[in-house]
């Protein structure tokens, strides 16, 4: 038995063998009853795959959690794509009706996003797969190296050996792409190496994976915003449901965007949320400008992963856009949330574009910009204090939980 995450409580996990994948893994390579997946020993080189194959394994990416956002279901196909490669597997991934758990734990139930009318693979809605095998299929070629796409130029044809699925919740604890940092430092490492393992396997802009449909809306958008400007600035604001981290309101940004607009007359406002309240806030402030722009105006809910009334297809259809269209600004504002950090692994140059508002220590771990001057500090939790205040106006959980705060000044 295990714990799980959501309460406690425990419930059986049924293994068919004692190991985590079924081949036999490089000699050096071991699973305790807690792996460390991605850190070879001491003096051990890149994996390599033997030259004499002559069977593919497959292995199946998935989903273990009804509740996880798009991007949240993204980033643990990413981390199994990975080890798949790793381990010489031929990935292919699937995303059905329901969470891939056992029945009886609390993260089984029904995938929000998913909409029988338009397959029975959500993964398909968007994205193309990695590798050339399907279900169904006795070969497929041999599997390439980590970042590159299956049926490669000299790869070989050969028989399927075996179909798998792996621990998806501890490949993704122990996998390089993560999208949460700490709430008091900017952890700069930690995140430079996720977002180079992540486009390693996205590619620029999605090149590699994201469906050419949606690149193709991302970029006849931003190419109208080129035409007005030569200054985008990203504002990805994380309501409705947004339990993980604090909330960063839209108060706290207020100092920013402006500091950003007054560097740049030119500039343009792209804004992302989910919550229509967020919107509306934000469109009363520089609405009237006309300098902002946005594909949607956000939910009216409490839960937009997983409230039934919204279609699984507008909501993931709007965040994908969303996503890919923050990847093409020039400076991105963002709070700890998959979306906003989807849009940086697209986007390399983004990393040292960015600042990241859930990380309360006054900036002193993220070098401001110029053009934010001198008094930004202030003002941005000065801001974070009032739209803590209005959160508990508008919400009945109260501001000190529900609410980020910045640290005291040393």
């Amino acid at each position: 038995a295990t714990s799980a995450q959501c309460g406690g409580e425990s419930y059986v996990v049924y293994a068919c063998t004692a190991g985590l994948l079924l081949p036999p893994p490089p000699r050096w390579q071991s699973f305790s009853a807690a792996p460390r997946l991605f850190v070879p020993p001491p003096g051990a080189s890149a994996l390599k795959v033997s030259r004499t194959r002559t069977t593919v394994d497959i292995f199946i990416a998935t989903s273990d959690h009804f509740g996880h956002g798009l991007f949240a279901l993204v980033t643990r196909v990413l981390n199994q794509l990975y080890l798949a490669r790793r381990l010489g597997l031929e990935p292919y991934v699937h995303i059905g009706s329901f969470a891939f758990t056992e029945p009886q734990a609390c993260e089984s139930g029904p995938i929000s996003y998913y909409d029988a009318q338009r397959g029975p693979n959500l993964w398909d809605y968007y994205f193309e797969q990695p590798g050339t095998w399907r279900p169904g299929d006795s070969v497929a070629r041999s599997p390439p190296r980590v970042g590159g796409r299956g049926g490669e130029a000299g790869a070989a044809w050969l028989p399927v050996r075996s179909v798998q699925v792996g621990d998806v919740d501890l490949i993704s604890r122990e996998g390089p792409v993560q999208t949460y940092g700490l709430p008091h430092t900017y952890a700069a490492r930690k995140f430079s190496t996720s977002r180079a393992a992540a486009h390693a396997i996205l590619g620029t802009h999605g090149a590699r994976l994201v469906k050419q449909s949606f690149r193709d809306a991302a970029a006849a958008i931003s190419g109208r915003w080129r035409e007005r400007s030569g200054h985008v600035l990203g504002v990805h604001l994380r309501g409705t449901d947004k339990t993980v981290r604090r909330r960063v309101p839209p108060e706290a940004y207020f100092p920013l965007i402006d500091a950003y607009l007054g560097a740049h007359p030119d500039a343009l406002i792209f804004l992302a949320t989910d919550d229509a309240r967020y919107h509306a806030r934000m469109q009363r402030r520089y609405g009237p400008t006309g300098r902002i722009s946005s594909t949607g105006s956000g939910f009216v809910t409490r839960a937009v992963v997983t409230d039934p009334r919204l279609a699984g297809g507008t909501k993931g259809d709007g965040a994908l856009l969303d996503a890919l269209l923050l990847a093409r600004v020039d400076f991105l504002l963002k709070s700890d949330s998959a979306v906003a950090e989807f849009g940086l692994w697209l986007n390399p140059r983004l990393h040292w574009n960015h600042l990241d508002l859930q990380v309360m220590d006054r900036f002193k771990t993220q070098p401001l910009p110029r053009w934010a001057g001198s008094e930004v500090v202030r003002a941005f939790c000065a801001g974070l204090e009032l739209g803590c205040e209005i959160e508990a106006n508008e919400t009945s959980r109260g501001s000190e939980k529900f609410c980020a705060r910045c640290l005291p000044p040393v």
